[in-house]
């Protein structure tokens, strides 16, 4: 049986040019096209606060129905005339649509995507939650059940948030002309300078990698312009070594290919992770990685047990993770992501998650009559 599916976005997609709007929301509808592709009735349905509109690309149509509405009833009522078995919310922010979508459907099942966001701060937003949280049949984090402390009610599923289609690149030599990358290791470190991510740890460790190899650089891809007192921070933590830490400035998606293909490993210092889109991408490219997970239910999930993890702020264990990751041989580390996170096998986990919550629906329905 071909199980039926809705796909509900709730951003306003009025505030993205139509030319760039399913290209900006590249994780839903990738997914809708690896749905598609193993079999799924996939329907798209979102919002826009201007006029309503389609869009269509590799068989799939994107509904955008002009909703200004609170509670975004008109998203819920399209979505509910699509007679789905299954609504699949993305994002755990939209508790009033969740619970507009279970008033106009009794239906189908709801499942609802993490994509990073935190627990609400406010007593509204928590209330508003436990409401959403009651009428939802099962929730999906990437990292399981030990990613959805304080925010998920009832069932959970863990599913990769995204996966990603970039590949290695064959000649490493000119990707580091390219980049300008050089370093033995040359350590990639990718993010935005903040306390979160924690750059002053990488540059701690990089200083400590330097004691072991007399070439060892670190190589700081901002994904924002940094301020001037992150990048002293910065410096100042790599101490003596500060001269072998490299800051660049951003670069197009389609150049981490060449980043990762220049780099002997990625490392990740964050102190908590939505998910980890930096790590998935360094993976699929073939390149290591050493990643704080400990504390990181979601690096736990995406890395897999054997993979040089350490603490957060944990220093020595960063350096220590670096110095086994740098030996992992790059073919080993695409495969493991072929077999474990590529869309493929994210779209056939989601498939099964479907069924089931599907299942679960239709015996409670019987069982209420």
């Amino acid at each position: 049986m071909t199980v039926r599916v809705v796909l509900a976005d709730h951003a306003d997609a009025a505030l993205v040019p139509r030319d760039q709007l399913l290209d900006r929301w590249w994780t839903t509808t990738r997914l809708a096209e690896t749905l598609h592709g193993q079999g799924v009735d996939v329907r798209f349905v979102g919002r826009t606060s201007g006029e309503a509109f389609t869009l269509e690309r590799a068989g799939l149509t994107y509904e955008f129905v002009h909703d200004r509405t609170r509670a975004l009833r008109h998203v819920a009522r399209a979505s509910a005339r699509r007679r789905a078995d299954v609504v699949h919310v993305h994002g755990l922010m939209f508790a009033a649509a969740t619970l507009a979508v279970r008033a106009c459907d009794r239906r189908a099942a709801i499942v609802v995507q993490h994509h990073g966001e935190r627990p609400p701060s406010t007593a509204r937003g928590r209330v508003l939650h436990g409401l959403a949280g009651r009428v939802v049949d099962a929730h999906l984090f990437t990292g399981g059940v030990a990613n959805a402390h304080g925010f998920a009610h009832g069932p959970v599923f863990e599913l990769l948030e995204a996966s990603t289609d970039v590949a290695p690149v064959a000649d490493r030599d000119a990707a580091r002309r390219h980049t300008g990358v050089f370093g033995d290791p040359a350590v990639l470190w990718v993010g935005r300078l903040n306390d979160g991510k924690d750059p002053a740890t990488a540059a701690a460790a990089l200083a400590g990698l330097a004691a072991c190899s007399s070439d060892a650089q670190l190589w700081v891809l901002c994904t924002q312009p940094p301020t001037l007192e992150a990048r002293d921070a910065l410096l100042a933590a790599a101490g003596p070594a500060r001269d072998r830490v490299h800051l660049h400035d951003p670069v197009p998606h389609t150049e981490m290919p060449q980043w990762f293909a220049a780099a002997d490993v990625a490392l990740s210092t964050s102190r908590h992770e939505g998910s980890g889109y930096a790590v998935v991408e360094a993976l699929a490219c073939g390149c290591p990685v050493a990643a704080t997970a400990t504390a990181i239910a979601p690096h736990r999930s995406i890395l897999g047990p054997e993979a040089p993890t350490f603490s957060p702020g944990d220093v020595a264990g960063a350096v220590a993770a670096l110095l086994r990751a740098r030996t992992w041989p790059r073919d080993a580390v695409r495969a493991d992501f072929v077999t474990r996170l590529s869309w493929p096998v994210v779209g056939a986990r989601l498939v099964d998650v479907y069924a089931t919550v599907a299942a679960g629906r239709a015996r409670s329905r019987d069982r209420r009559t």
